[in-house]
């Protein structure tokens, strides 16, 4: 059997977490007649899509990660609004409802990655505060709090975790950062030559 899922946009993200396979990106419709707001879910024992409430949304909404931390489904990306409370960029789904992360509100700017590393929710993006804290394009949530990190080269497009070390692709020159401590390092810059 076959997942039937066209949409009316863009699929950019796909998760599975307890037992569903959730897709998200930008799209109002999935399975040809079901409304959603960016994010769906697949049931696959009743073969059936569904809404996560009222979904994401905002001005140009779009999911642009997916990531499962501490048995909650964390979505970021360029959003003002999730299931009816105000979120910016960054929100979490509990199977039943729509929550902010944090105390504060989200992050500045977009949120492009998300990766768990080291028992901690790492996001990258354009963005320089996370929760009310500074942050020059990644930041880390432990559940409770955010830390930002420094030394990003650009914009954190997306994390990779090798030999228990995190790396960040980055905007800019097709440039690799490295975490150390609590700084991102240039890795290696590559080039066309």
């Amino acid at each position: 059997n076959g997942v039937s899922a066209p949409t009316n946009g863009i699929v950019k993200q796909v998760v599975v977490w307890n037992g569903s396979v959730y897709i998200a990106g930008q799209f109002t419709q999935v399975g040809g007649s079901v409304s959603v707001n960016n994010i769906a879910k697949w049931d696959g024992t009743t073969q059936t899509w569904s809404a996560l409430g009222s979904g994401i949304t905002g001005t140009s909404p779009e999911v642009k990660a997916l990531c499962v931390f501490n048995n909650e489904l964390y979505v970021g990306g360029t959003f003002t609004n999730a299931g009816g409370t105000a979120a910016n960029n960054v929100a979490k789904w509990n199977g039943s409802s729509w929550s902010i992360v944090g105390a504060a509100s989200g992050t500045d700017q977009p949120i492009y990655s998300m990766i768990v590393f080291n028992s901690k929710l790492f996001v990258g993006g354009s963005f320089l505060n996370a929760g009310g804290t500074s942050a020059h394009y990644a930041a880390s949530w432990n559940g409770s709090a955010w830390t930002g990190y420094t030394g990003s080269s650009g914009y954190v497009l997306c994390f990779a975790s090798f030999n228990s070390e995190l790396y960040a692709g980055v905007q800019g020159g097709y440039v690799l950062d490295k975490l150390v401590s609590n700084t991102f390092v240039q890795a290696s810059t590559l080039n066309n030559s």
